[in-house]
């Protein structure tokens, strides 16, 4: 149901502000098509502020966010969100209202103003909801659920509205350790297999380093390193980040870093 994507989604100079703040400054990123990109970064750091310029959900104060080299703004709704799915931070939805008829929402981007439900629409519902294992719970209110089942779905309405390029806030908050597996895997595959562009903002840097292509690491609303894990997964770029000192090792099976916490830096130019 969902097409591979070769659009590159990208900002160029963008600056964010909240009221007279300035939250990002002079960004300019280029998201990889196809790959998993993971944002990085202590709390204040503009990881969510950026997806969601990228969203077009947060207006930027100056610079550009382009899509395939067009300006996002100058895009219809419907036409975006054909493109580009979103799962924001503390999404809400009515009392009352069922699993399925929320993943169901995420086939409005795909219907006509006056058509009516497709087999292609029942399609996707049923993957979304295969994929997030909750065919059992789909008739159930989402007042009923536990918080991780009703994360599961709302990435289930993310999936069903098919788009190329997913962006994920914090999408493993509030799902217990295996379910936290199971989402990263099914995004891992989502993007080997079809292809899709995933951004998601994380906060576990060991599962950012174990899953991801390309880590971006944030500072102050600014790009303070970007690459590989083996690149990012560093003590010094992390003592420079957050003020921590770690220990880093590697996987015996993947080859990939790992971290472990040691001590707070009384400066992180300590180190």
């Amino acid at each position: 149901m969902i097409r591979p994507n070769t659009d590159e989604l990208q900002t160029k100079a963008v600056a964010v502000d909240y009221g007279a703040t300035r939250i990002v400054e002079d960004l300019d990123l280029k998201i990889a098509p196809g790959r998993l990109t993971v944002l990085l970064g202590p709390n204040g750091s503009g990881k969510s502020t950026i997806l969601r310029a990228l969203a077009r959900l947060q207006p930027v104060a100056s610079g550009t966010v382009l899509l395939d080299a067009q300006a996002i703004t100058r895009m219809s709704t419907k036409e975006f969100a054909r493109r580009v799915g979103l799962l924001a931070q503390g999404a809400m939805a009515p009392d009352g209202l069922r699993v399925i008829d929320l993943v169901r929402q995420g086939r409005y981007p795909h219907r006509p103003l006056f058509g009516g439900w497709t087999a292609d629409d029942d399609a996707a519902v049923a993957e979304a909801l295969a994929l997030t294992s909750l065919q059992k719970l789909q008739d159930r209110p989402l007042d009923v659920l536990s918080g991780g089942q009703r994360q599961r779905a709302w990435i289930a309405m993310t999936l069903a509205q098919a788009t190329p390029i997913l962006l994920l806030d914090e999408p493993t908050t509030y799902l217990d350790i295996a379910h936290q597996v199971d989402l990263m895997n099914l995004i891992r595959r989502l993007v080997d297999a079809r292809a899709m562009t995933v951004v998601a903002v994380l906060h576990d840097l060991n599962q950012a380093a174990r899953y991801a292509d390309h880590l971006i690491m944030l500072k102050s609303g600014k790009v303070m390193a970007k690459g590989p894990a083996k690149d990012i997964i560093t003590p010094e770029v992390i003592a420079r980040a957050f003020g921590i000192e770690v220990k880093v090792f590697q996987d015996p099976d993947s080859g990939l870093p790992f971290c472990l916490p040691q001590r707070t830096l009384s400066d992180p130019a300590d180190a």
